[in-house]
């Protein structure tokens, strides 16, 4: 016979859960069949999605690795002068030189490039700080709501899922030639070769990364196993007004935690292409500009599709549950009777929340948009 609500569930069918634990995940209850599908596909639609668009920009980095090679010229490159209106067709193509930026000496140049170094590390160094701060709490509220549905044995197990699979998946990214390395090592590498940069720019802003790298998949993982605990069908006992509602909390804060994270990945992943591309002579830097635009786009679409993966699961067995416990509380009234009591204890996905959750779910595929439109404000 299932449990009611408030009864004490039966330790030897808590599938190692602890019995008193306010979210339990247990074998008793209806759609039993199907308790761990959402929590599955929280998991395994997101890391699809990613793999797929990865696998398919595997041509793309490897194209990249041309651009190693090239011959990069430096701001204070005397090339970069501003040449005479009787020399630009033939001296302007050989050199590449810019034709329209407002130098007069190699000085200028200096002081132009120096000035542009240090905008762009803290373009890049400012967010960073942010991703780890924001990385930090995202983790530690993952494993709250992790905790509320499990005891402390299988919140182990899953923290080391956690922690292992992003350390894996972090590893694997930071060792894998993609086209943001290829062109941050290549231009910040010349730029130290050449004396144009101090000799540790290079090993600081990949540091910088990797830590970016690491603390970012590890807790947008911990959000990933969040989204998995709260789509878990509840339990019979589990289908009341107060619990519901903490999941519905819980989905949604995870999100914005979420979004948060990989928002700030875009922002730091354009901040530190720009600011390797603002070093180069102005012919340079404006050829390689659509290179910093897909990189920024790339990864915003890559981020939202991670979150609409674990976002759909996760809110459709929310939603059955409500279902579920409508139809426990009043099995032969109308739709319109169970709509009023969904409204009446707080548990309608109303449409203002709905479309804020769609926007924060969006919102890392419109950063790099946005952040281009507003750069052609302010020139």
């Amino acid at each position: 016979m299932p449990d009611q609500i408030g009864s004490t569930p039966d330790p030897k069918r808590s599938f190692g859960y602890r019995p008193d634990a306010r979210f339990r995940i247990a074998d008793n209850g209806s759609d039993q069949r199907f308790r761990f599908l959402g929590a599955a596909l929280c998991l395994i639609l997101p890391l699809s999605f990613f793999i797929l668009i990865f696998a398919h920009l595997v041509h793309e980095f490897s194209a990249t690795k041309e651009l190693a090679d090239l011959n990069w010229r430096f701001i204070a490159d005397p090339a970069c002068l501003t040449l005479g209106a009787d020399s630009k067709a033939g001296v302007a193509v050989a050199t590449g030189a810019p034709q329209d930026r407002n130098v007069t000496s190699v000085a200028d140049l200096v002081i132009s490039r120096k000035a542009l170094d240090i905008a762009g590390w803290y373009t890049f160094s400012i967010p960073s700080a942010f991703l780890w701060f924001i990385s930090l709490i995202g983790f530690g509220f993952s494993v709250l709501v992790i905790g509320r549905r499990t005891n402390r044995v299988i919140l182990g197990c899953l923290l080391i899922a956690i922690c292992g699979g992003g350390a894996f998946t972090a590893y694997t990214l930071d060792h894998h030639s993609d086209t943001r390395s290829i062109l941050v090592r290549s231009i910040l590498g010349a730029a130290v070769s050449q004396q144009e940069a101090p000799p540790n720019v290079l090993d600081i802003a990949e540091t910088t990364v990797s830590w970016n790298l690491y603390l970012g998949v590890v807790a947008t993982f911990g959000t990933l196993f969040g989204l998995a605990t709260v789509a878990v069908l509840a339990r019979s006992d589990e289908l009341n007004p107060r619990i519901l509602r903490q999941r519905l909390s819980d989905l949604q804060w995870l999100i914005a935690t979420a979004a948060a994270i990989l928002i700030l990945t875009v922002v730091v992943t354009k901040g530190i292409v720009g600011w390797s591309i603002s070093l180069l002579c102005e012919s340079q830097s404006k050829a390689l500009e659509p290179v910093g635009i897909a990189l920024g786009n790339y990864w915003g679409a890559a981020a939202t599709g991670v979150l609409g993966g674990a976002l759909i699961p996760a809110y459709l067995s929310w939603s059955h549950d409500v279902w579920r416990y409508t139809e426990k509380q009043l099995p032969s009234a109308s739709n319109e009777d169970q709509q009023k009591l969904i409204s009446s204890e707080g548990l309608n996905f109303n449409p203002t929340t709905s479309f804020m959750t769609l926007i924060t779910v969006a919102t890392p595929a419109l950063v790099g948009p946005f952040v281009e439109v507003l750069k052609a404000f302010t020139k």
